[in-house]
This record gives C-alpha cells, structure tokens and sequence, in this order.
C-alpha cells in the first residue's frame, strides 16, 4: 500500500512540476527545445513519450527483448545517462546493474 502512495506523489510531482516554464543556462532564461531524457526500458520510455509529448526526447537505453534484470551498461550507456538531462528508470531491483 506504501508503494502505491509512493507512485500516486511522485506522479502527482512530476504534474505540478511540468506545468510551470523550465529553468535553463540560456541567456535569455528560457528553454529551447526539448527536454532530453533518458529511460532504461520500454515500458517507461512509451510512459515518457505519452506524458512529455513534444517537450521531450527520450532515448531508450534497453531494446527489446533485453532482460532488464541480467543488462549490464556499457560505456556509451554510462555517457548517455550522464548526459542526459533527466533519467527515468523503473527500480525495484528491475534493472540489474
């Protein structure tokens, strides 16, 4: 029941927080273009695309048919988390390593 509460505030979170103009390091103060964001699987990517719509880019780290469970990053994984401006995984023990 706790976990449910947890998911029920974060989204609630993510809502309130998308709706105001996003902060940036641009001179003029305001953001030009998408939001890159990373996503470990599938299933949160698709969630990503449906809730971001045109305001992000998400790139997937796992493909299809990857157990999520037994992955292991690779070093152009590794760059592509850190360079993205935000990371959207499942956790829970989903992703392995």
């Amino acid at each position: 029941m706790r976990n449910r509460w947890l998911v029920f505030l974060g989204m609630g979170v993510c809502a309130l927080g998308c709706d105001g103009p996003v902060a940036s390091p641009t001179s003029a103060g305001r953001r030009s273009g998408p939001i890159s964001a990373v996503a470990t699987v599938g299933m949160v990517a698709d969630l990503v695309r449906n809730v971001g719509g045109e305001h992000v880019r998400v790139i997937q780290i796992m493909g299809a048919g990857v157990d999520p469970h037994l992955y292991k990053a690779t070093r152009d994984d590794v760059a592509t988390i850190i360079n993205g401006e935000i990371v959207f995984y499942s956790g829970l023990m989903l992703e392995g390593k």
